[in-house]
């Protein structure tokens, strides 16, 4: 049996990294939210945030507890889902925005969790996280990484436009999580990297055909390890389907 829920027990703690950032950059925002209760759940939580203009919404980013999760957005409110939370239990949501010019010399950004449970519901007091704008910041987070993924009809490694065909709705991810998907041209785009070594792959489960070994996959095909400087180009060649006989 569920003891009765103490409100006080449901705590939400946003933070954010990095502290100062420029325009440009990508903030990762994270909200802890943890159930102080020692006997009674939580059936569900919903964690709302308001982004204040001068933050865009990187599309695809937001995890939970490290798994993939989808906001419900309206006008610039996102509210994520928590699907309940046991006694002593803590759920961490994270996700990634843009900073614009219009977010000045420091940005504010809150949010509160909302819970239900067997007593009703209860809310959070809003927890923000601040960040400072620093415009003369340079050299930090200029690279985007770019590239097609496709069925490799002649199989040459190389994406022939005209010869080879798209693949729409893959799912290329970046190591710490992010991750985009193609559009109907077979092309992803990831923004505001930090240059440097990355390693990407694309998620197996996103498509129905197999990865083609090239020399940049290391032997491990559908992976790769680049170095992102500026504007860096990383292509997926996939085995073309089988040619049936009439």
């Amino acid at each position: 049996m569920n003891g009765v829920f103490d409100a006080a027990n449901l705590t939400l703690v946003k933070s954010s990294s990095p502290a100062t950032v420029a325009y440009g950059q990508t903030i990762t925002y994270t909200f802890t939210v943890t159930n102080r209760s020692a006997t009674a759940a939580l059936q569900e939580i919903r964690v709302t945030d308001n982004l204040p203009a001068g933050l865009n919404y990187v599309s695809g980013s937001s995890r939970l507890n490290g798994a993939e999760i989808l906001p419900t957005v309206t006008g610039r409110e996102y509210v994520w889902l928590i699907p309940g939370l046991a006694p002593g239990a803590v759920a961490v949501i994270t996700f990634d925005a843009i900073v614009t010019p219009d977010a000045g010399t420091q940005i504010r950004n809150s949010a509160v969790a909302t819970a239900i449970s067997n007593d009703g519901q209860t809310q959070t007091p809003p927890s923000s996280a601040l960040n400072s704008i620093d415009p003369l910041i340079f050299g930090r987070n200029t690279a985007d990484l770019v590239g097609y993924v496709f069925l490799d009809e002649n199989r040459n490694g190389v994406y022939d436009r005209g010869t080879d065909t798209p693949y729409q709705n893959a799912r290329v991810i970046l190591a710490g999580g992010r991750t985009a998907l193609t559009d109907a041209e077979g092309r992803y785009h990831f923004r505001n990297l930090t240059e440097g070594t990355a390693a990407l792959r694309l998620d197996p489960n996103s498509v129905a055909a197999q990865n083609i070994s090239v020399p940049q996959d290391a032997g491990r095909p559908g992976s790769r390890v680049v170095f992102v400087r500026n504007l860096t180009s990383v292509d997926f060649p996939l085995a073309p389907r089988p040619v049936t006989s009439p």
